[in-house]
């Protein structure tokens, strides 16, 4: 979003913001060629912290967003044993095609610049830390579904 564009958001509605940031979902969830190269992911996060900074959602409305964001379509199959799969889904996205692993990692990569940009905003709403809490628990989702580091990504059968 451009600078100038930004400060059109204060004339719409929460299904608006919903719409703009399931769209950021969209677009983060889409399989791609390589990694976002540009700072991609660091402009959708400035434009999802501008839109959550409207003060009109609600914190049920950013976590079911952020629920949408880390969201994982694959289930485990073939012979491999996945260690608490539920708990750590992401797991899978090893075994998923190069494009998948990338979309993967700029989730992963926008995750941290929403985190670090949230918390650098000047935030003057009363749900600054209770979102910037989902957004972490969301990251440490995403990072620990990634690696189990005691025993790594695999059960031996």
């Amino acid at each position: 979003m451009r600078k100038d564009t930004l400060h059109k958001l204060t004339t719409l509605n929460n299904s608006d913001l919903m719409r703009l940031l399931k769209a950021i979902a969209t677009k983060l969830h889409q399989p791609v060629p390589s990694v976002y190269l540009h700072s991609e992911e660091e402009r959708l996060a400035r434009a999802a912290v501008k839109i959550c900074q409207q003060n009109t959602l609600s914190i049920e409305q950013i976590n079911s967003w952020l629920d949408i964001l880390i969201e994982i379509e694959r289930r485990p199959s073939g012979l491999l044993i996945w260690d608490n799969f539920e708990k750590y889904p992401w797991r899978k996205i090893l075994t998923s095609p190069t494009k998948q692993l990338c979309a993967y990692r700029n989730i992963q990569n926008f995750l941290r610049s929403f985190y670090f940009q949230w918390e650098m905003a000047e935030n003057t709403i009363e749900k600054q830390h209770p979102v910037q809490q989902l957004i972490y628990q969301a990251l440490q989702f995403i990072e620990t579904g990634f690696c189990n580091s005691v025993r790594g990504f695999f059960l031996n059968p």
